[in-house]
């Protein structure tokens, strides 16, 4: 729950933007420790498909609406201290490019649009539930994350995009 973040108090962050946008963030979320530069690595840690700008054969390409988009603390400027995040809305395969809506980034505690953000080597991508690195993506045979199972399970798999067995 939000409770169990303590950032998510704050509407002017970009953590609980990103969160409202994604729930799904909420299970797999250290409780007590929000902070924008773990997510990739909690996300990872849950069973989700994280991916660097630095991985062999990264490619804009592999990039969806709503996959999250992390700044590490590596990438500098106002980021440094928590890092950042942003929810991708629309990619430009041929320019290499991604637009996505985020709160406290480019102007302080407002929501806004990042326009043709080019990927750095400094950002990681948390991809939507459900999806997998194309090397895994035929005939994977997986487990799927204890709580995919049960948004499955429930039958609200499109609540969170999931797309469920």
């Amino acid at each position: 729950t939000y409770a169990d973040h303590k950032q998510f108090t704050d509407s002017e962050q970009c953590v609980f933007y990103a969160a409202a946008r994604r729930p799904d963030a909420l299970t797999w979320l250290r409780p007590q420790y929000a902070d924008a530069h773990v997510w990739d690595q909690d996300a990872a840690s849950a069973g989700l498909w994280v991916s660097r700008v630095t991985d062999d054969g990264f490619s804009v390409s592999q990039l969806h609406y709503n996959d999250i988009v992390v700044w590490e603390q590596t990438c500098g400027g106002p980021f440094t201290a928590h890092g950042h995040v942003a929810v991708i809305d629309s990619i430009d395969q041929a320019a290499g490019t991604f637009d996505a809506t985020e709160v406290n980034g480019l102007v302080a505690g407002e929501q806004g649009p990042r326009e043709d953000v080019r990927p750095a080597s400094c950002m990681a991508f948390i991809h939507n539930p459900g999806e997998t690195p194309p090397s895994q993506a035929a005939g994977s045979t997986g487990e799927l994350p204890i709580w995919m199972k049960w948004v499955c399970a429930l039958h609200i798999g499109s609540w969170f995009d999931v797309t469920c067995p």
